[in-house]
């Protein structure tokens, strides 16, 4: 009979390591989980990577430290942020008085934002994050008249005529969706 290479022990299908594995040729189970502990104990950090890709590759959300408010949260997808108000500060930049997103825009120059699985506006977003909700059929309308501007004091609920009359009160030009750019 075959005897363990470390402890001598007799190897039988019960307590014998698996064969097919590189380093469990030869040795007992019980010798083989002392060497996984030594090898844990050493290379800590190397194992806790490995944990974290093994946890993200089953969907399990990890805890991790939000970029912006540091609070720990269950992350799903990169970058480290926890909540839609931190991902607005991150993707902003403030100038003297407008809070420019920096993040990914339109062909109009709004700032556009995945929200679940579908694509939002920048400035929608930070109207319900700073002052709540929006009803239907209403309008995100600026004071500054910057496109990319998501500072929530330059926000303001409108329908369309009541945009419609700010931009002729401030001879803004009109784009229709309709007519093509020349």
């Amino acid at each position: 009979m075959k005897k363990c290479n470390k402890c001598l022990v007799e190897l039988s299908e019960e307590n014998e390591a698996k064969k097919n594995k590189k380093y469990g040729r030869g040795i007992c189970k019980k010798c083989r989980s002392k060497d996984v502990m030594e090898y844990q104990k050493k290379n800590v950090d190397s194992v806790r990577k490995r944990h974290k890709k093994w946890r993200r590759s089953k969907g399990i959300g990890c805890e991790y430290p939000c970029i912006i408010c540091e609070k720990e949260f269950k992350r799903r997808s990169s970058p480290h942020l926890c909540s839609d108000k931190c991902r607005l500060f991150y993707y902003m930049k403030k100038t003297e008085d407008c809070w420019i997103w920096i993040g990914g825009v339109n062909r109009y120059g709004y700032g556009k934002v995945m929200k679940g699985n579908m694509t939002t506006v920048a400035s929608r977003l930070s109207y319900t994050v700073f002052k709540g909700d929006i009803k239907e059929g209403m309008f995100v309308c600026h004071t500054c008249d910057t496109p990319s501007c998501i500072n929530p004091d330059h926000l303001w609920l409108g329908t369309h005529q009541d945009n419609m009359d700010d931009m002729v009160r401030k001879n803004r030009q009109y784009r229709s969706k309709n007519k093509k750019d020349k």
